[in-house]
């Protein structure tokens, strides 16, 4: 494999994430922001330019590597590593769709584990909260029984924050 990274990130981002899937602009900047802080990050550790960056340079453990990096230099919490790894593993599944000679690699990348995650509780309000903010519209007026009317409508299903 005598690829450059920089190629395949180019045709991934305006191709796939553009073009093909047609992310939202907030997927597609945070998987740009991903290589925004890979390329010269890895640039460095291979002690080449981020243009000359080999594909093939860019295995599991440089990866792992890139993700301790963000979690000890620039404190980053496991949902945002694991939203890393999910566009560095979307990337890797591009190229070798793209190139079948890169398949070996492409699953190598797709062996690096996500990091743990612990889940918020879900926030609530008791049964006396709930009735103290459903008597504050005032619903004598128009206004008042449209927002009484959409705190029901928020209340019944369960909706959370």
């Amino acid at each position: 494999m005598n690829d450059f990274v920089g190629p395949w990130v180019r045709r991934f981002l305006v191709e796939y994430v553009i073009g093909e899937c047609n992310y939202s602009s907030n997927t597609q900047h945070s998987y740009r922001d991903t290589f925004r802080l890979l390329l010269p990050w890895a640039a460095k550790q291979c002690r080449c330019t981020v243009e000359h960056l080999p594909l093939e340079r860019s295995k599991p453990k440089l990866l792992r590597e890139f993700t301790l990096h963000l979690e000890q230099v620039r404190h980053c919490g496991p949902a945002t590593i694991n939203q890393r790894l999910a566009a560095l593993r979307a990337w890797a599944h591009f190229v070798a769709t793209q190139s079948p000679e890169h398949l070996e690699w492409s699953t190598q990348i797709q062996t690096i584990q996500l990091k743990k995650c612990t889940s918020t509780p879900a926030n609530y309000l008791e049964k006396a909260e709930m009735q103290a903010l459903l008597n504050q519209p005032d619903r004598q007026t128009p206004r008042g029984l449209r927002d009484y009317g959409l705190l029901l409508f928020l209340y019944n299903p369960g909706a959370r924050q």
